[in-house]
């Protein structure tokens, strides 16, 4: 295997690991323990893999072998992998202040919307990406519950707080769930 078909610069281990995601998926593979050596049972598993994609069978990884293989463990973990999680973050010393005008403000407002729905009394907000009044008094009623100072302005402590009680109220999103 050349040097360009390194991933994370152990192309063996890698391979082995890509592998056994891929056995996982397609029982025709067999399945490869990571140790980083190209014996054996890495080689079973290439050949079954280039017979299984109408490759030629050689048991040597070539540019082609590694490209399918790369492709269907990319496909595999497409399908079967959980969902990478979705984790937005204000940068450092960043404050969302009343009447700003900020594209995160649309997940602020859409969590307080779903806790609305868990909650009797989350302050109702209209998702429009807008720190406006009416997200503003949302924002308090979290910090008061938070034990945060009240200032309606969305910093990391209030974004962790807020984060932290959809996860928990929410789970999966399933309505019951909550």
């Amino acid at each position: 295997m050349s040097e360009s078909g390194t991933f994370l610069g152990r192309p063996v281990r890698s391979l082995q690991t890509m592998l056994r995601v891929i056995s996982r998926a397609i029982p025709e593979i067999p399945p490869v323990i990571p140790d980083g050596v190209y014996g054996q049972s890495t080689m079973r598993a290439v050949t079954a893999l280039q017979r299984y994609a109408d490759l030629p069978v050689t048991g040597v990884v070539d540019q082609a072998t590694w490209d399918k293989i790369v492709s269907m463990y990319d496909g595999v973990c497409e399908d079967r992998m959980p969902p990478r999680c979705l984790a937005p973050a204000l940068s450092p010393g960043q404050c969302i202040v009343p009447g700003e005008e900020n594209l995160h403000m649309y997940l602020v407002e859409a969590m307080f919307k779903a806790l609305g729905r868990v909650y009797e009394n989350v302050p109702e907000v209209v998702i429009n990406g807008v720190n406006d009044p009416q997200c503003v008094c949302a924002i308090k009623w979290l910090q008061a519950m938070s034990g945060l100072p009240e200032t309606g302005e969305v910093d990391r402590r209030t974004w962790r707080c807020l984060a932290g009680l959809y996860r928990l109220s929410c789970g999966n999103g399933g309505i019951d769930h909550c």
